[in-house]
């Protein structure tokens, strides 16, 4: 029984560890974005070997986060994600702001919610 539902699960579950790291990657999406913007300023093709290194990792990082973001099926969840990682707002913000529209534990377990979905998405890839 428990290989057929082991069978079953086209998408596998996150562990509390990777949520956990899933958050501490959002957290750095600002600064890898940030890395990314000035290299290009600069010009990628003047980079030094260490540079490159850097560029390509905050890149790789970038496109993975925005990639999983997209992927939330939940249009309030993606939209509060967006705007406390991607949009770099705190999380004292973030509440603010949606309570306009719902109680302010909803918006905290959407945002929980949304870190899972992120995890679960980067796992896939």
């Amino acid at each position: 029984m428990a290989m057929a539902e082991h069978q079953l699960e086209l998408f596998p579950r996150a562990t509390a560890e990777q949520i956990e790291k899933t958050k501490r990657l959002l957290e750095e999406y600002q600064s890898c974005a940030r890395i990314c913007a000035a290299f290009e300023e600069e010009g990628i093709e003047t980079l030094c070997e260490t540079e490159r290194a850097s560029y390509n990792k905050s890149t790789s990082k970038v496109k993975r986060i925005r990639r999983a973001v997209k992927l939330i099926f939940d249009r309030e969840i993606r939209e509060i994600i967006e705007y406390r990682y991607l949009q770099e707002n705190t999380y004292t913000d973030t509440i603010q702001q949606f309570t306009k529209a719902m109680d302010d534990r909803t918006v905290d377990r959407k945002l929980n919610k949304g870190i899972e979905a992120v995890a679960e998405s980067l796992i896939l890839f």
